[in-house]
């Protein structure tokens, strides 16, 4: 009895605790209010995030005022330089290959690599299409535009993805399990083993993957996570995202219409709803 007597007050205050710390608009991951730090302002549109992990660099695309439609920029997360990428034409679409520390650009007019030393970038010449996302799992994968094709560039050669031979897709993905996913016409789609399967209705407008390999993806209101089992779980609700990425510490960096913004974790908790 007494035990039950000492429980009671505890958890009413809790329970008080948790009703007088309501998120009132905070923005929260796993109800964690998360500190909004700019990385990057007035940077128009910014989009297809990729991260170095070796170098801490992020990588991105935004829209120009130019000739020019988009550029590619990169910025290193260490000390916060940043500045446009040369060399390429209508600079899009990032991808990095770890293993051999190379980072991707798709532009207008076909695909390129990153000189870290120049700060430029050269055409390596494997297709002339327009490139539109890019992401590398044991070889990049790559769609175009406007024909919405994948194709993916390994051992030298670029072949359609026989499995996505005959339908349109904008965007892809591929986990640590040879799963694929792929967007097309507000439908996110699976294969697995050669099956085709349905995963649900969204507006998606990035794929990316954390340093382990888990994939996410976002819509212009939200970033998601898709779990070992498949199930997808909405992380966190923002107001207009266009590319996001997950950094080595799995915190987030996403882009705004105007800003690049870093999500940075407090002590702080807060609660929805009443749980008691």
């Amino acid at each position: 009895m007494t035990v039950l007597l000492l429980l009671i007050p505890a958890l009413f205050a809790i329970g008080q605790c948790r009703m007088v710390k309501p998120c009132n608009g905070s923005v929260t991951i796993e109800n964690v209010v998360q500190n909004q730090n700019v990385l990057i302002a007035n940077v128009s549109m910014p989009y297809q995030f990729a991260i170095d992990y070796d170098t801490n660099t992020l990588f991105f695309s935004y829209t120009a005022n130019k000739e020019e439609m988009f550029e590619s920029n990169y910025l290193n997360l260490k000390d916060y330089t940043n500045g446009v990428i040369k060399g390429v034409s209508g600079g899009f679409a990032h991808a990095v290959d770890t293993g051999k520390q190379i980072v991707y650009i798709g532009g207008s007019n076909g695909i390129y690599t990153f000189d870290y030393n120049t700060k430029k970038a050269t055409n390596i010449h494997i297709t002339s299409d327009s490139i539109w996302q890019m992401f590398y799992k044991d070889g990049l994968y790559f769609t175009t535009h406007p024909d919405e094709k994948v194709y993916i560039y390994k051992d030298g050669q670029v072949t359609l993805v026989p499995e996505l031979a005959h339908t349109k897709a904008m965007l892809v993905a591929v986990d640590n399990r040879k799963n694929m996913f792929y967007y097309r016409s507000s439908e996110l789609h699976m294969l697995q083993n050669g099956t085709n399967f349905k995963l649900g209705d969204y507006v998606i407008n990035a794929f990316n993957a954390d340093i382990h390999g888990n994939i996410y993806f976002s819509s212009p209101g939200a970033i998601y996570r898709i779990k070992e089992n498949n199930e997808i779980v909405k992380m966190i609700t923002l107001p207009n995202v266009f590319g996001f990425a997950v950094k080595s510490d799995n915190t987030l960096i996403y882009g705004t219409e105007n800003n690049i913004i870093e999500l940075v974790p407090t002590k702080e908790m807060c609660y929805k709803e009443n749980v008691f």
